[in-house]
């Protein structure tokens, strides 16, 4: 076996890991928040992985700007899609991740 396409399997299976330990997450933090089990959850990632994937490679931003980019995109859009926007409407966004 080469050195490298060891290498390459086993980042592989970091970042398979990394996916299920934010979707764990984003289910903990949406439960901690709501004490609803949502399994909505499918939908908000595939969102933002769109999202990642139009600032990252269709607008051509760079990575470290792409991911705040989609999860505030994604942060906007969720609070669009659920009640008018209003500035009030941002701190109940981040409200989840404080708990």
């Amino acid at each position: 076996m080469d050195w490298a396409y060891l290498f390459e399997i086993s980042l592989t299976g970091i970042a398979g890991g990394g996916l299920y330990a934010l979707a764990a997450l984003a289910f903990v933090m949406v439960y901690k928040a709501t004490r609803v089990v949502n399994i909505a959850i499918g939908e908000m990632l595939m969102a933002g992985a769109y999202l990642f994937f139009t600032f990252a490679s269709m607008l051509a931003l760079p990575i470290w700007l792409a991911i705040p980019a989609a999860v505030l995109a994604r942060c906007w859009v969720s609070r669009r899609s659920r009640s008018s926007w209003s500035p009030s409407a941002w701190p109940r966004c981040w409200s989840a991740w404080w708990k």
